[in-house]
């Protein structure tokens, strides 16, 4: 089971859901997480509890931490958590790597680094947090 855990604003473990179980709560050496939602169901509200925030704009609302390569940027909550999970080698619900045309047995260059990023890849992603 692919799981990563985040050290943010909150304590973040995200798994990824393979065999679509409902789960409540997980508790494991870490201490105990607790469901908070699906990855696709991710709102910009909930993300800012998670990450922090790097400047509070008056007008513009808040630019949140760009935790990927540390470079001020205006990023959602949502980007924040995603530049969270790129800044330790995964991916958020898609794999960048575009998958080769003739993917077959053979296993060619291009089919290993699609097939490394497709295993760090959360596709359907549960994100944890503990309380």
């Amino acid at each position: 089971m692919k799981t990563l855990e985040l050290d943010l604003k909150k304590k973040v473990l995200i798994v990824e859901n393979e065999f679509e179980n409902k789960i409540d709560f997980i508790d494991n050496e870490l201490g105990i997480f607790y469901f908070l939602c699906k990855g696709s169901e991710l709102t910009e509200e909930m993300a800012s509890e998670l990450v922090d925030y790097w400047q509070n704009m008056a007008n513009d609302g808040f630019i949140f931490e760009n935790y990927k390569d540390n470079l001020p940027k205006k990023l959602t909550a949502n980007d924040a958590l995603i530049s969270a999970v790129e800044s330790k080698g995964f991916y958020w619900l898609e794999n960048p790597i575009e998958k080769p045309k003739y993917y077959d047995k053979i296993l060619t260059k291009n089919c290993l680094i699609w097939q490394e990023a497709e295993e760090k890849t959360f596709k359907n992603p549960l994100i944890f947090v503990k309380k």
